[in-house]
């Protein structure tokens, strides 16, 4: 039984956290991110003038990446929702208790970070 809660768990996490989320911790707020820009620099092996060009590209996508969020955020909210209600469904009450604490705290985490517009 434990296994299978956290395999639907994961599911529901891989559903919010899907090719959006990979999307927007790119793309999203840039001062975020910036880690994330340097450690990919550095594997790379980006020189400064093509660090400037990686910036500006990035920079030049984000509006379409954020009409994109716009555009699949309720689908992906529906489809969040519809897994958390199927995943009550078979656990029991101490679970659903458990359960309904790991999203909030979820939800609190993308509010925090502007995730998908939360």
């Amino acid at each position: 039984m434990k296994r299978n809660w956290i395999g639907l768990l994961v599911v529901s996490c891989i559903l919010a956290f899907g090719f959006a989320g990979n999307a927007h911790a790119f793309m999203g707020h840039w001062g975020d991110h910036r880690m994330m820009f340097e450690r990919m620099s550095k594997e790379l092996g980006l020189t400064a003038d093509q660090q400037k060009k990686v910036e500006a590209i990035i920079e030049s996508k984000k509006e379409q990446i954020k009409k994109i969020h716009e555009e699949i955020r309720p689908r992906m909210e529906a489809i969040r929702k519809s897994v958390e209600m199927e995943i009550r469904g078979i656990l029991t009450k101490e679970q659903q208790g458990k359960f309904q604490k790991h999203i909030d705290e979820m939800e609190k985490r993308m509010k925090d970070h502007h995730f998908m517009g939360y």
